[in-house]
């Protein structure tokens, strides 16, 4: 707030809480969620830190500690935006995820792990936030990675 901005924290939202900054590029008051600093160079004016805060996870450490039986599991990584995270649970998109990779019976053989994890990407993208003209649609972007033990 020294440097300029201002913090909106919406009374019935307070998970909503926003940097509000006067954008040189935009000309206009731009909300900033305070999930979405990373390489938002221009809010450091302001006090906005855009560095991402990096966390380095040792997977055999990880496999000891969670019980993981490394020869019978399937373990995948997925890192998403508040777009997804903010309206659905981390469970709903490891569920669906899952069973798009290791589950799904509606393989088709000349569909290939990419067309069949694309289908399933626009799926759960669609549930998290449908397409209604009269509605806003936050953006919405995840990256998944199945870990090979």
């Amino acid at each position: 707030e020294k440097l300029g901005g201002r913090i909106h924290i919406p009374p019935n939202n307070p998970m909503g809480s926003r940097v509000i900054v006067r954008s040189a590029t935009h000309r206009e008051d731009v909300g900033l969620a305070m999930s979405r600093s990373i390489g938002d160079w221009e809010w450091t004016a302001v006090g906005v830190i855009p560095d991402p805060d990096i966390q380095v996870v040792d997977l055999e450490e990880f496999w000891k500690t969670n019980e993981v039986m490394m020869k019978d599991s399937k373990v995948f990584v997925v890192l998403g935006s508040d777009g997804l995270f903010d309206v659905r649970r981390v469970e709903f998109v490891a569920k669906h995820l899952a069973y798009g990779w290791f589950e799904s019976s509606h393989r088709s053989e000349e569909q290939t792990i990419t067309e069949r994890m694309l289908v399933v990407a626009k799926k759960i993208v669609n549930m998290a936030s449908p397409i209604k003209t009269d509605f806003y649609r936050d953006d919405i972007s995840f990256v998944a990675k199945v870990i090979e033990l």
